[in-house]
C-alpha cells in the first residue's frame, strides 16, 4: 500500500486533475487501510478521472493499474479471493494496455508488478501450476524492464 501511496504522491502538483485523482486514491486507500471496504462511488470516480486523463497523457494508464491494486489488495485483506483474482485480470489488462505506447521501463514493471500479484493470489488458492505460470510471466516483464532483482524474485 504504501508504494501504491508513493505513486499517486508523485503526481504533478500542479495539475489539478492529478491532485483530485490523488485524493480520491488516498481516500480508497485509508478506507482499505482501515479495514472498510471500499466506497464503489470513490473507485468509480477514480476511473472515471483515469479514462477523462488518459485521453490526454497516456501515463495515466498507470493510475487504472493503482485502482485495481488497491481493490484486489482489499479482496485479498477480505479472503475473496475470486474478486481479488477479478481486479488483478483489471490490472493486468490495463497494465498491458501500456505496452507499446509507455516507457517500456514502466509499462513493464507495471506488467510485472500485477502478474505478481496475481500469482500470489492464486497461490492462497492453491492453484499451483497456474501461479507458478503466472510468476514466469512476471519473471518475463521485469526481465524486458532490466529489474533483474524482482525477475529473480518471480522466478524464485
Amino acid at each position: 500500500m504504501e508504494q501504491l501511496a508513493e505513486q499517486t504522491a508523485n503526481c504533478d502538483r500542479n495539475d489539478p486533475a492529478a491532485s483530485k485523482f490523488r485524493l480520491a486514491t488516498d481516500k480508497l486507500m485509508n478506507s482499505v487501510k482501515r479495514g472498510f471496504s471500499p466506497n464503489r462511488q470513490i473507485f468509480k470516480e477514480c476511473l472515471d478521472m483515469a479514462l477523462v486523463n488518459v485521453k490526454n497523457d497516456i501515463n495515466w494508464l498507470s493510475q487504472f493499474v493503482t485502482v485495481y491494486t488497491i481493490l484486489y489488495t482489499d479482496k485479498i485483506i477480505r479472503k475473496d479471493m475470486d474478486a481479488a483474482l477479478y481486479f488483478s485480470g483489471k490490472a493486468i489488462e490495463s497494465a498491458r494496455l501500456g505496452i507499446g505506447k509507455l516507457d517500456p521501463s514502466l509499462a513493464f514493471r507495471l506488467l510485472g508488478n500485477t502478474l505478481f500479484g496475481k500469482g500470489g493470489i492464486l497461490v492462497r488458492k492453491s492453484e499451483w501450476t497456474e501461479a507458478a505460470e503466472v510468476y514466469q510471466q512476471a519473471a518475463d516483464a521485469y526481465k524486458n524492464c532490466k529489474d533483474y532483482l524482482m525477475q529473480a524474485e518471480a522466478s524464485g
